[in-house]
């Protein structure tokens, strides 16, 4: 019997080899305990991040946010290359990639001193407010449930943002 590499999925012979991504880190009860801020700001003072950018002017600040965005580019065509390349789905790679993608994201918000809890907890009250519905200009292949804006929802998020980062 054939040995099933449990890290991909062959996406050419649905149904032959199959594996549940949870299999790869399971969500257990303590998948709840830690504090990815906490963990960003753990690692950004052991690397000076925070101290250095500080320092920036606000054309080093742009150029910072910059990298920033071409950082999360790479990590997320990284990832991509992990899901699309190839017959097989890298599992395991997908996982790193979207881990990275969240850690390079919440360390932007803390490099540029946004707190990330309470920016979070605003977007995640405006989602909460959202309807069922379809967003003109988003495809819906699977006919997944989705959700709209009541209002002008986006414009209310990043006035937020900008109210928590010039607090």
């Amino acid at each position: 019997m054939e040995k099933i590499n449990t890290n991909t999925i062959n996406i050419t012979e649905h149904g032959t080899n199959t594996l549940h991504w949870p299999d790869l880190v399971p969500y257990t009860e303590s998948s709840f305990g830690g504090d990815w801020v906490n963990d960003i700001h753990d690692m950004h003072t052991k690397f000076g991040v925070r101290d250095k950018v500080e320092t920036f002017e606000q054309e080093s600040m742009r150029k910072f946010l910059e990298f920033r965005l071409n950082f999360l580019r790479e990590e997320l065509e990284e990832t991509e290359k992990a899901a699309y390349e190839g017959d097989e789905v890298d599992c395991e790679e997908v996982v790193d990639g979207l881990i990275d993608l969240c850690v390079v994201a919440i360390g932007t918000l803390h490099a540029f001193g946004v707190d990330a809890h309470l920016a979070w907890n605003e977007v995640h009250k405006a989602n909460m407010s959202k309807e069922v519905g379809i967003k003109e200009g988003r495809p819906n292949p699977l006919g997944l449930q989705i959700y709209v804006n009541q209002k002008d929802g986006k414009h209310q998020i990043i006035m937020v943002i900008m109210v928590i980062y010039q607090g």
